[in-house]
């Protein structure tokens, strides 16, 4: 029998990786991102959330491929993106073992705080 009872520990991760949240919260990098990115360069956004640096991204004018492990956040970031009409390519897939296509990037960001998706154990050593 499933559990469905609210739990407020598991609350402020949700809250945090909002859209809204995350937007906010690296609106400071934003400055030193943006000289970095020109109109037409590939983007790749690792770990990406809710998609707030992908979308910044696509707003600056680069073609930006995001990927992240959680559905639940492809999910939001996904119908973001079709509310926005965007064209960023959200992927949900775990980053370490997801199969990209060969492609030169311009850019890649990996942003926030994706610890979860780095742990020592899957480098090996």
């Amino acid at each position: 029998m499933a559990d469905d009872r609210y739990v407020p520990v598991f609350n402020w991760p949700i809250g945090e990786l909002t859209l809204s949240e995350r937007t906010k919260s690296l609106a400071p990098l934003w400055e030193h991102i943006a000289p970095l990115v020109q109109p037409g360069m590939r983007a790749l956004d690792l770990c990406c959330g809710s998609g707030a640096a992908a979308f910044r991204l696509e707003d600056a004018g680069a073609a930006v491929t995001a990927i992240d492990s959680s559905p639940l956040l492809i999910g939001e970031a996904r119908t973001e993106a079709a509310r926005r009409n965007s064209a960023v390519e959200f992927i949900q897939a775990d980053v370490l073992d997801y199969r990209f296509e060969t492609v030169a990037w311009d850019l890649a960001l990996v942003l926030g705080n994706p610890i979860i998706d780095f742990p020592p154990e899957r480098f090996g050593g």
